[in-house]
């Protein structure tokens, strides 16, 4: 159990994956930073749950992806600016899943210009 070695050894933990397991997240001194992969946890209900916890508990956060498509990472990321701002936390991006995308063709336009040229596909209320 990585909580026990952490509080054995004093070293601080991120949570990611192990989010998916907790009905409510575990509360220790040793937990530092929740990594909250939304495509995994799926409902809006447990993300909110999950950032609200961050917030009261002063946990680094961070958004991450499980290799969805570059449109879908660009929604990861304007999800993440909305909910900085709304739970006034700061939140870092592990979108680095680009790379499995690349097209070796030259010929095809980059991945990376597409991004650029992605706009929001929902609506803030």
């Amino acid at each position: 159990d990585n909580l026990n070695i952490s509080k054995q050894y004093r070293v601080s933990l991120a949570l990611d994956e192990s989010l998916l397991k907790y009905n409510s997240v575990p509360i220790h001194d040793t937990i530092k930073v929740l990594i909250i992969k939304p495509t995994l946890i799926g409902y809006p209900e447990r993300l909110a749950y999950l950032l609200k916890h961050a917030q009261q508990h002063q946990l680094g956060v961070s958004i991450s992806a499980s290799f969805e498509s570059p449109l879908a990472l660009n929604q990861l990321k304007n999800l993440a600016q909305q909910w900085q701002q709304q739970y006034q936390i700061n939140i870092t991006l592990g979108l680095d899943t680009l790379a499995a995308f690349k097209n070796n063709d030259a010929s095809d336009i980059s991945i990376e210009h597409l991004l650029t040229q992605a706009t929001c596909l929902w609506q803030q209320q």
